[in-house]
């Protein structure tokens, strides 16, 4: 009897056994797949990093051989800078950049960045599994822009205008000479057209005809800078004018003949907030409709000779630039027209900060 009732004792202990064994093996397996997501996150961020920086570093070649070269440049250092060597004992080979042909009919160029980590297994390798290979792989977009900067030359700017120019033409280097195109209007009691969007520096008519040019992709970075350079504050204490400056900045686009315009067609507004009142909202609102994109910089805090409590027409300079803008958090948001942005710049750095942020997303996505 003592024998048989010992039996299923026995029996128990062995199965007890084998589930904490089973147990075990299967935590120390967690243990693996936990250390491969890690690793395969890092991956898909370190790729999607390098490949959205290389497309960005694409505006800096002045020949193909010279746009590959920087953009694979960009992309190894981002890569290494987001995915630290032996990441969890990780080997990685690569990143690899693939740069597509561009797309004229298009404006676009693509690129791909991938690589595969070789990760070792701690507890599967009693299984015979001693690795596992995690590959990665990200895709981004470089869009063609032409890009009106409508620039607030007023007395309101009249100390700081100086630094201001040199930020805006930091600014401008950020964009291809081969594939975009740039133009300047600066406004204080009026509008001056000072470079136009095929390049023509100073030129003579303020509205140009409707589809009236017929130029290449591409702009003279040194034209530009030279125009930034030689615009002045005007010292006149009155009203500033954006209203005909954002008129002459949509004549600028609305110039180009229609198969050659770039897919991203684009404003950006840097005005003080007493100016941004002078400019109504029906002007706005015919240029999104257009399709074009309007990224506002509010210029305020010490940039600003004073400051004004509000617009012309009772609104704060940040309610009325947002609403020109389509910004989301507007109150006025259009789902249906493009979403620009609004960014606030009380100081030099500030604005270094929202220009840098403005053309970083400008041209640049990640296909999803």
């Amino acid at each position: 009897m003592k024998i048989l009732q010992g039996q299923p004792r026995g029996q128990i202990l062995l199965v007890a056994a084998a589930i904490m064994f089973f147990g075990i093996f299967l935590a120390a397996l967690a243990v693996d797949a936990g250390r491969a997501y890690g690793v395969k996150a890092k991956m898909h961020a370190a790729v999607d990093a390098a490949s959205f920086e290389a497309a960005k570093a694409l505006a800096q070649g002045e020949d193909e051989d010279d746009m590959e070269e920087k953009a694979s440049r960009a992309a190894r250092d981002y890569f290494w800078a987001n995915f630290p060597a032996a990441y969890f004992g990780a080997e990685c080979s690569g990143p690899e950049l693939e740069l597509s042909e561009r797309k004229s009919e298009m404006k676009l160029r693509a690129l791909t960045v991938s690589a595969t980590a070789k990760l070792p297994n701690v507890f599967a390798g009693i299984l015979g599994w001693e690795s596992i290979d995690l590959p990665a792989r990200s895709r981004a977009v470089r869009t063609d822009a032409d890009v009106v900067l409508v620039l607030d030359s007023s007395d309101a700017l009249r100390e700081s205008f100086p630094q201001v120019k040199q930020r805006v033409g930091s600014f401008s280097d950020r964009f291809s000479q081969r594939d975009d195109r740039l133009s300047l209007v600066t406004f204080a009691t009026g509008a001056d057209p000072v470079i136009s969007i095929c390049g023509v520096y100073r030129p003579g008519k303020d509205h140009p005809p409707k589809e009236s040019y017929s130029c290449g992709s591409g702009y003279l970075k040194s034209n530009f800078a030279r125009a930034v350079l030689e615009t002045s504050a005007e010292t006149t204490n009155a009203a500033a004018a954006p209203e005909e400056a954002m008129h002459q900045a949509k004549a600028q686009l609305d110039a180009l003949r229609s198969e050659l315009r770039a897919q991203k067609r684009v404003i950006v507004l840097l005005a003080s907030d007493a100016a941004a009142g002078n400019i109504k909202e029906e002007t706005a609102a015919a240029l999104r409709k257009d399709k074009v994109f309007i990224h506002a910089v509010e210029i305020t805090g010490s940039l600003k000779a004073s400051t004004p409590a509000a617009g012309g027409n009772g609104r704060t300079g940040s309610e009325n630039l947002k609403r020109f803008a389509n910004t989301k958090d507007s109150g006025t948001h259009e789902k249906g027209e493009p979403t620009g942005s609004y960014c606030q710049a009380a100081d030099l750095q500030q604005l270094e900060l929202c220009l840098e942020k403005i053309a970083n997303g400008m041209n640049v996505s990640l296909a999803q």
